[in-house]
């Protein structure tokens, strides 16, 4: 059973528990939010810290094999790892589940992405949401085609650090500065957290060998 959904059945199970308790007054209604909030805490605590806040690559990996059965989850691992088969397998179940206009097209410009064709993706870029994503895959849109100028202006109106240091290590390969998108990849690597930091730690080991060496296991 995945994480999430044992985390859903513990938390039902917690309101039933609590619900009963009420129910024959053995608690007042302020200690009834006080461990319902703790209790949630206690078990969606390790699921947000997976997915937005640990740096243990063997932590995430293993998290995202258990949950292979959620596309959502699995799709970074076959991005990571560039699994064909499993990626387009996931993608389709992505496109399936998920209806609406921003999502299909942030799903079809990672479909370009990964098969390197970015190129053809421009009109799904301008529908991502949300922007700060959508100038991400503007910019790599400009790096690609080496104007780094319209490219930079997508950059500067990032904020996350990880996003934003990518990019400018793209901008730097695509130049031919290999020892400076080395520099900016590290410090992307440092910025990340949770899953975005496996997928990127992994995506630049095929990119940048050198750098195995750097990273954390």
């Amino acid at each position: 059973m995945g994480f999430v959904k044992k985390t859903f059945i513990y938390v039902f199970v917690a309101i039933i528990v609590i619900f009963l308790l009420r129910f024959f007054e053995v608690i007042t209604p302020l200690t009834i939010i006080i461990i319902f909030l703790t209790y949630v805490g206690v078990t969606l605590g390790p699921l947000f810290y997976t997915i937005l806040g640990t740096r243990s690559l063997v932590r995430i990996e293993r998290f995202l094999l258990a949950n292979r059965s959620i596309p959502s989850y699995y799709i970074n691992y076959a991005v990571a790892n560039r699994l064909d088969e499993e990626f387009d397998e996931t993608m389709a179940k992505l496109m399936k589940q998920y209806k609406q206009k921003n999502k299909q097209a942030l799903f079809k410009t990672l479909q370009a992405h990964y098969n390197k064709d970015v190129q053809n993706a421009l009109h799904e870029i301008e529908l991502i949401m949300p922007m700060e994503y959508r100038h991400y895959y503007q910019a790599y849109y400009y790096i690609e085609r080496k104007e780094f100028a319209e490219a930079h202006e997508h950059i500067n109106r990032i904020s996350k650090a990880w996003m934003k240091q990518s990019l400018l290590s793209y901008t730097e390969y695509k130049q031919g500065n290999r020892p400076r998108a080395i520099e900016l990849a590290e410090e992307a690597m440092q910025a990340a957290r949770g899953i975005q930091l496996y997928v990127m730690v992994k995506t630049f080991e095929r990119e940048y060998p050198e750098l195995r060496q750097h990273m954390e296991k």
